[in-house]
């Protein structure tokens, strides 16, 4: 059997590994230890799943942007950066180690947190995001991945800085568009058009509040025609926190909080209006108490069987009052009574059972159609597209599928797309439009494929025009033009095309009388059928190689040249008189049929 330490890399000294932890499409991620200190960190090994260059590039760029905005900031809840290093062209990247579990385990579907947890957890996370904002740093991937439990003392510290971008502290937004980054389901609309703002960190914050509240992953919430997320009706909540938290994940941006010290301000006024209401309540005794997982649970269901237990008694002790004379236990022992109940107790655990089974089905269905579409935005963020695509497209087509057309329908668009502008970037502007033009017509990114397609038409244009014009290869530029799909771009080519034509038609029958007349001596007749040459680059050198074979053939036969010159003999000027009168022959195969079909 393998050893498994042995399969582990050699990171430079002075660390070494201990495990790995994780790995995404731009390094892997290991738990090491600093032989010098004993002290346990995490190293971020820069190793790219592609060999592009342009992939590498961008790889890079994202490690040191990580490190340097790890460097500028210093809060108890961000993981510090110790070192960062290059060694043999390896890229690492040495931080704090966080010993905990994720918020995701902390949110399980189905499970509702209380208020005070909720509260908690929002002002925790303000506060880190109150920070990075006033440094002028903007998240763009908060998601309950990304924050851990620290296990220690139970508070949240929110990790990944890769995908950070910092912005104009005079300004709310970044200065110049930057690609989509982020978490489907997270990610408010400004972002995934790749224009993230600070209050896109907040609106972010605010969807896992409403996770923890309903206990309902985020692609599970319904949106209104304004997009605006419907979940009040999902759960009991105080109008106020209720207020808030739709305030923080408005769909417009401008609707939104502008700033985290705005949701704090109204948070701790919602909790002194709340003391000043009540006696000292749980949200004073709980505000600074380490939580746990079962702290942060609402104990709704048990209310509710407290509640029904009471009204059961109540209806009993009613009974008794109208009911002295006929004992109850008398009652269960006639014939009637035991039938009766016999019946009932089979009946209950009958559908009982029927319930339990449909509700497990439904869970393990849930379950099945989460865990799929987690694996979609897995392949999404590692920009494995074509991956994300063929997955989601064969999943459409399954007939137990049970994922919506629409949700299905999104991967597909976003992923075919990603793929397309990744085809694009390496000048594989064909493939980029065979991939792009199968994203439906009525899909959401159908509009702004048809956009880029027209885009990458005109590139496939300028590169057969290059075929044709400075190499003369028609054959091969009719076979790019042939990739365009129909839009204007290629109504337009289709007519430059069969000028294209024409002109090889003309042109490849006079480089051949030319070449005729070189080889039977006849210089200046050659001369003078390539003067007649118009049209390309390829073709003009092509008639002065001929020029070029004209001068030498004067040489050799011993007569001056008179290329330049006006003069010319009579017998010349019959000869051009004879060729400006020549018809093109229909017989003469001056260009092969595939390329003239007329």
């Amino acid at each position: 059997m393998d050893n498994p330490a042995a399969q582990l890399p050699l990171i430079p000294f002075p660390y070494q590994v201990i495990k790995k932890l994780g790995n995404g499409s731009f390094g892997k991620v290991y738990l090491v230890i600093n032989t010098t200190n004993q002290q346990q960190c995490v190293i971020k090994q820069l190793h790219p799943s592609s060999e592009q260059p342009n992939f590498i590039k961008q790889a890079r760029r994202l490690f040191r942007q990580e490190a340097e905005i790890l460097k500028k900031l210093n809060h108890p809840q961000i993981p510090k950066l110790i070192d960062y290093f290059e060694d043999k062209g390896e890229f690492y990247l040495v931080e704090e180690y966080i010993e905990g579990k994720t918020l995701r385990h902390e949110l399980p579907s189905g499970k509702c947190w209380t208020e005070v947890a909720t509260i908690k957890l929002l002002l925790e996370g303000l506060g880190i995001l109150k920070d990075i904002h006033n440094l002028g740093i903007i998240h763009r991937d908060i998601k309950p991945d990304n924050f851990i439990r620290r296990q220690e003392d139970q508070k949240l510290v929110l990790i990944d800085f890769g995908a950070v971008k910092e912005f104009n502290l005079e300004q709310s937004r970044l200065l110049d568009p930057t690609i989509a980054m982020g978490t489907r389901g997270y990610m408010p609309t400004e972002q995934a058009r790749g224009k993230p703002r600070k209050n896109s960190d907040i609106y972010a914050l605010g969807v896992i509040a409403i996770q923890a509240l309903t206990g309902k992953n985020p692609l599970e919430l319904e949106e209104d025609e304004e997009g605006e997320i419907l979940w009040r009706n999902l759960v009991t909540v105080d109008d106020k926190l209720g207020e808030i938290i739709t305030k923080m994940t408005r769909y417009q941006h401008k609707l939104r909080y502008q700033s985290a010290d705005d949701v704090i301000k109204d948070l701790h006024a919602y909790i002194y209006a709340k003391q000043q209401s009540c006696p000292p309540t749980q949200i004073l005794e709980e505000k600074n108490k380490p939580s746990s997982i079962e702290d942060n649970y609402s104990n709704t269901s048990t209310s509710k069987i407290n509640s029904i237990s009471s009204s059961t008694n109540q209806s009993l002790k009613n009974q008794e009052d109208t009911s002295e004379k006929f004992s109850f236990s008398d009652w269960l022992k006639s014939p009637f009574g035991s039938t009766l109940t016999t019946a009932l107790t089979i009946g209950v655990i009958a559908t009982g059972g029927v319930y339990v089974m449909n509700q497990q089905q439904k869970a393990q269905i849930e379950k099945e159609k989460a865990d799929f579409l987690t694996s979609l935005d897995t392949a999404y963020n590692n920009q494995n597209y074509l991956e994300c695509f063929e997955k989601a497209e064969e999943r459409l087509q399954d007939e137990n599928n049970h994922i919506s057309a629409q949700e299905l329908g999104e991967y597909i668009g976003k992923c075919r797309l990603e793929e397309a502008k990744q085809k694009a970037q390496f000048l594989n502007y064909a493939e980029a439009v065979a991939t792009a033009k199968q994203i439906p017509t009525q899909n959401q990114y159908h509009n702004q494929a048809q956009i880029m397609m027209e885009d990458w038409s005109r590139a496939i244009f300028d590169k057969a025009k290059h075929l044709y014009t400075e190499e003369g290869k028609l054959e091969d530029a009719l076979k790019e033009i042939d990739t365009i799909p129909d839009n204007p771009v290629r109504q337009a080519g289709l007519i430059v095309v069969s000028q294209w034509q024409e002109e090889y038609r003309t042109n490849s029958y006079l480089i051949n009388q030319a070449q005729k007349d070189l080889e039977y001596g006849n210089c200046q007749s050659a001369i003078e059928t390539v003067s007649k040459i118009e049209g390309s680059n390829y073709w003009l050198l092509e008639g002065k190689k001929i020029v070029d074979q004209a001068e030498k053939c004067f040489q050799d036969q011993g007569i001056e040249s008179n290329i330049n010159t006006n003069n010319s003999t009579d017998n010349s000027s019959n000869n051009q008189n004879n060729q400006n009168n020549q018809e093109l022959p229909d017989n003469v195969i001056i260009c092969p049929p595939i390329l003239c079909p007329e």
